[in-house]
């Protein structure tokens, strides 16, 4: 048997003391599994990847037990990794970097990439071994993972404007939002840039789109404000973005975000 393939065990004819055979049914009676190698061999154990552009690639040893302590000039080798999103699409590695996490030697970390949440990743990785020459095992099952890429990044605003008829700010952000989230004042704060003005929040409406806020007092055209908001997105992600813009009776150009 080669190690890594699978197999499959199936009994037929034995009796228990009682004298009940066991069910020759192919469930009860049969038994499935992966050869193991004799040898020590180094393979994937799992892997996250953030549309943050951050893959992380655990590894593990099979075939016995041993501490894996990746080799840093195989690891970091970018040509030592091919990396599909969606499946089949293979990314450009030359920006990205790729490192050896310090505390646990056994991860590696590639970072720079453009990932899009939702989407399924492949990774195969090759020619990796650990300091003590141990080998990672490569048959195309145990060198080679699939996730589904995770929202990870916190929801900013895409726009801001600043209305002084029936004061408020009308907000829309990159990505949909929790609705409670959303929908809660205190999670928002309008003020001039100037520190000359502080309008407080005392309702926020939001229709899955768009984020109203209204105020308690008017806002004076032609004055720059800044919008903060603390706001989480239907994935849980928490974050604090900002934008500022000029108040008027209609839409104003935003001339910041952060």
């Amino acid at each position: 048997m080669t190690a890594g393939n699978l197999f499959i065990l199936t009994v037929t004819g034995v009796k228990d003391t009682r004298g009940n055979t066991i069910p020759n049914d192919g469930i009860n009676n049969r038994f499935k599994g992966t050869v193991q190698s004799t040898q020590r061999r180094i393979v994937i154990t799992s892997v996250f990847a953030g549309d943050d552009g951050t893959v992380f690639i655990n590894f593990g040893p099979f075939g016995g037990f041993f501490p894996v302590n990746l080799l840093p000039s195989a690891a970091e080798n970018k040509a030592n990794y091919t990396v599909e999103s969606p499946l089949g699409t293979t990314l450009d590695l030359t920006p990205a970097t790729v490192t050896v996490t310090q505390v646990d030697r056994d991860t590696v970390r590639i970072s720079g990439l453009t990932l899009t949440a939702g989407n399924l990743l492949r990774v195969t990785v090759r020619n990796l071994r650990t300091q003590d020459n141990i080998p990672l095992l490569e048959d195309g099952v145990h060198n080679v993972a699939k996730v589904t890429v995770r929202d990870v990044t916190p929801p900013r605003i895409a726009t801001a404007r600043f209305f002084t008829t029936a004061p408020h700010v009308e907000l829309t952000f990159n990505e949909p939002l929790d609705v409670n989230s959303a929908r809660n004042r205190f999670n928002y704060s309008v003020r001039a840039t100037d520190f000359s003005e502080f309008p407080n929040v005392t309702d926020a409406t939001y229709d899955g789109t768009t984020v109203k806020l209204t105020l308690d007092s008017d806002l004076t055209a032609g004055k720059e404000y800044e919008v903060t908001a603390d706001v989480r997105d239907l994935a849980g992600n928490f974050g604090s973005s900002s934008a500022t813009g000029t108040a008027g009776t209609r839409a104003a150009r935003v001339r910041s975000l952060r």
